[in-house]
């Protein structure tokens, strides 16, 4: 005895030709899906198997059972459209959120140098290799200018940014102090002015040598190129290098590092007594507005300058019992906030991406933390982040990941951020904070620590930290092994963001 319905036919009957004409309409969709990729992504496995599988499927059902579904037009019409539906909602979680490569610069010959800095200017992308810089145009990759030091010399400095048009390069002969300072113009990559001095460098051969961060060097901010000079620092002039001023680091004390931004230089000398100082100097005149002493005690130290206004300084003592921390100044010099890297559950990755402080690019190091909106925002890192598992399909590595913002005002915890991925990058642009993961592209609200935005970075695995950069919907990832799997400089956009 079988069920009827209304209409005198089976129920099963009917139940049998939803079920095929919903999966005729999956299939329709499936096809449907994967012409969509092929036409945005070109040919692809995924793509093309997705149009064959989806084709002979829909063949199938209307050879097998098209006279059954030709007699429930309404019934088919309804299921296959909850089909094509429920294909379309399968297609877009595999294809939204996520990124496109817009262009990949030809990866370096073997064995070349890794790249020691990196500057996006305008719509150029410049990507410094010690033998060699290079720019690229943001828009489409290609190559610019080239420019290499002279001689057989290397580049062994960079000012952290460029202006007037201009960015510093240091370089000299390989293991030679890093004495020749260039003023670079950015567009055409042609040397305006040189200057050299005595000073001692600090390129990458010494940071090779020590193992740690490299101290900066150089400095740029508005007309002012900021440049070592015996014990000290001297100001010169962006547009043909003339000497504006002079500052002295003390008696016996000798340059460590310098930073600059928005008219204020700040510099941080070592002393004999194994102290250390940062002064807070007028970028135009070269008049010193503060003093603070630091709390050094070992005479070797890490230092980064995060910020100018106000100032917030990394200081990472070499003495396993050394000071390791962030420190905030007021504009008399004062400690406001202290910030430790060192927690016991936590550690702060600030000045580099890993715990052992080798920085990213020796010449222009790029620190593993930001400041915004009054916060630091940086990565902490707990033992058993990385977890290696192995199985039949082999070994695959997952990470746990995290930001942590801190209050400039006291040192404070503000908030924590899972991203469940190791952070490689991280930039600050038009308000908003990205930081980039193995897989992942985050995009983050410094006011909460809230994912604005999470694209799946595809068919790409940063396995190493890179210097990572936004502009208008370009991201710009630029690495220091241009050898590897990934290319030297990548730009990737936004592509077919959903939710």
């Amino acid at each position: 005895m079988s069920v009827r319905g209304g209409g005198g036919e089976p129920v099963s009957r009917r139940l049998k030709v939803g079920v095929v004409g919903f999966g005729g309409g999956a299939a329709a969709g499936m096809a449907l899906g994967g012409v969509v990729l092929l036409w945005m992504d070109g040919l692809s496995f995924p793509a093309g198997l997705a149009v064959l599988m989806g084709t002979l499927f829909t063949g199938m059902v209307l050879l097998g059972a098209g006279g059954d579904l030709a007699r429930h037009p309404r019934t088919v019409g309804c299921v296959a459209l909850a089909g094509v539906v429920a294909a379309a909602a399968v297609f877009v979680w595999y294809r939204a959120n996520r990124t496109a490569v817009v262009w990949a610069a030809e990866r370096d010959a073997p064995h070349a140098p890794e790249a020691v800095g990196a500057w996006v200017v305008g719509d150029t992308v410049i990507r410094v290799r010690p033998d060699l810089v290079t720019a690229y145009a943001l828009e489409d990759g290609r190559t610019v200018w080239s420019w290499s030091p002279p001689g057989r010399e290397i580049v062994c400095a960079m000012s952290a940014s460029t202006s007037g048009g201009v960015g510093l390069i240091g370089h000299a002969d390989e293991g030679r102090d890093c004495a020749a300072t260039s003023a670079l113009d950015v567009s055409f990559g042609v040397i305006r002015w040189t200057h050299r001095t005595g000073s001692p460098g600090t390129g990458p051969d010494l940071a090779a040598d020590v193992g740690l961060t490299a101290p900066a060097a150089l400095a740029l901010v508005d007309n002012v190129a900021v440049v070592r000079d015996g014990e000290g620092w001297r100001g010169l002039s962006v547009a043909d290098g003339t000497a504006k001023w002079r500052v002295g680091a003390g008696d016996g004390c000798t340059a460590a590092h310098v930073a600059a931004e928005a008219g204020t230089v700040v510099a941080v000398t070592r002393c004999p007594d194994r102290s250390a100082r940062a002064l807070v100097v007028d970028a135009a005149e070269g008049r010193v507005r503060t003093s603070a002493e630091l709390p050094v005690a070992d005479g070797e130290a890490d230092f980064a300058v995060l910020s100018v206004d106000p100032v917030v300084l990394w200081v990472d003592e070499w003495a396993q019992r050394g000071t390791r921390a962030v420190f905030v100044l007021d504009d008399q010099g004062r400690v406001r906030a202290t910030i430790p890297t060192v927690g016991t559950h936590h550690d702060l990755l600030v000045g580099a991406f890993n715990t052992y402080h080798r920085p990213l690019f020796a010449a222009r190091p790029v620190p593993a933390a930001v400041v915004v909106d009054g916060l630091l925002i940086a990565p902490p890192v707990k033992p058993g982040d990385r977890r290696v598992t192995s199985n039949k399909g082999g070994l695959s590595v997952d990470y746990d990941g995290r930001l942590a913002a801190f209050s400039l005002t006291d040192g404070s915890r503000v908030w924590t951020s899972g991203l469940d991925d190791k952070v490689q990058g991280i930039t600050v642009r038009d308000g908003s904070v990205w930081a980039l993961g193995v897989r992942k592209l985050f995009r983050i609200d410094p006011a909460d620590g809230s994912r604005d935005l999470e694209l799946t970075t595809y068919n790409t695995d940063h396995q190493s930290p890179v210097d990572l950069q936004v502009r208008g919907d370009r991201i710009i990832v630029v690495a220091e092994d241009g050898t590897d799997r990934l290319p030297p400089v990548r730009v990737f956009k936004p592509d077919f963001v959903v939710f």
